[in-house]
């Protein structure tokens, strides 16, 4: 069976302006194949988190790769891609397999980065028991709540709502939200509210 040389080929992906070129090996005259699959994540940065760096793996099935983040121009990648310097708000990350021939339909992953730490409020009322009931809140929905006890010294996770006695103040509340971030200004309660 007698091949043609190589030659460089011009893939257009569907719906893109932008072009990826190649050089591969041609197939026999007249050969056709079906489209590859699209491309399947192996890893991926979390759906929400601080960092600005990313990486992402993926299986291509032993042919090329294209790629694209937030709608930029495509560019070859092979399996693995790292990004860096990626700025607050929502990302989307774009691959496709590609042959000679035909290109997959697109792989695509987005997520969000979050880089404003949430502000934590604490709000209070004294039960018939003569107990403190603590409800803390966040700016951001999501997030979870860490607590000190001022003569205890430590941090350790506590629920939206507790209750403490009296005598256990002062007391701190920070939240954290889904991507990590953590209130540097601690809200705090140092007296009881009136009844």
């Amino acid at each position: 069976m007698i091949r043609k040389p190589a030659r460089s080929l011009s893939v257009l992906i569907a719906g893109l302006s932008a072009f990826a070129t190649f050089t591969l090996a041609a197939g026999p005259a007249g050969a056709t194949s079906p489209p590859p699959l699209a491309p399947r994540f192996t890893s991926t940065p979390p759906p929400v988190t601080s960092s600005t760096t990313a990486t992402f793996t993926y299986d291509l099935g032993n042919v090329f790769g294209i790629c694209r983040l937030d709608g930029a121009s495509v560019s070859d990648c092979d399996g693995s891609t790292s990004l860096s310097g990626l700025a607050a708000g929502s990302h989307t990350f774009e691959v496709w397999a590609t042959t000679l021939e035909t290109t997959s339909a697109a792989s695509a992953y987005t997520w969000t980065v979050d880089l404003t730490a949430p502000n934590s409020t604490i709000t209070s009322r004294v039960d018939p028991a003569g107990k403190l009931r603590l409800t803390f809140s966040s700016s951001e929905r999501g997030s979870t709540f860490q607590c000190k006890l001022v003569r205890v010294g430590r941090w350790v996770r506590c629920e939206s709502v507790i209750t403490i006695a009296v005598g256990d103040l002062p007391i701190e509340v920070r939240a954290i939200d889904r991507a990590g971030n953590i209130d540097p200004t601690p809200a705090s309660m140092t007296t009881a509210p009136r009844r």
